[in-house]
């Protein structure tokens, strides 16, 4: 954990340092709705605007994340499926996983880990076993 933290450091003082680098003096419209806020909790100070390529950042999971995805519609034309993929917390693999007396609110790694893996055999099926056709994009999103 502490070389994760020390890196994502390394990556908010780069954003922090190279402001002008980044194209970030144009965003006036950001600083005119800071300052005519309603909002008392917005302390105007000197703004860090984070590059649309920091993971973890709004602009890169909102923005980046639609741009993408209208990208792969504009090739591959609209999905033919939309399939929701939701996780259950009374999954066997949860259960077995928890201590007695924890629930899996308890343990969100735990949760976690089992709905992506169960979510990787999904892909499988998919994309190995063409169990609904051959597929030429996919577009994947987690909530």
């Amino acid at each position: 954990m502490d070389s994760y933290v020390k890196i994502e450091q390394n990556r908010l003082n780069y954003a922090r340092t190279h402001q002008g680098g980044l194209r970030c003096d144009s965003n006036q419209g950001l600083m005119d709705h800071l300052v005519g806020s309603e909002d008392v909790q917005i302390a105007v100070g000197r703004r860090i605007i984070l590059p649309s390529s920091f993971q973890g950042g709004p602009r890169a999971i909102v923005h980046q994340s639609y741009q993408d995805a209208m990208a792969i519609v504009a090739k591959y034309c609209s999905p033919d499926y939309s399939i929701t993929f939701t996780c259950n917390p009374k999954w066997r693999e949860i259960v077995e996983n928890l201590h007695e007396g924890q629930t899996s609110s308890d343990r969100p790694d735990v949760v976690a880990s089992v709905f992506y893996m169960k979510l990787a055999v999904l892909h499988k099926q998919f994309f190995c076993t063409h169990i609904l056709g051959r597929v030429s994009a996919f577009i994947t999103v987690v909530e």
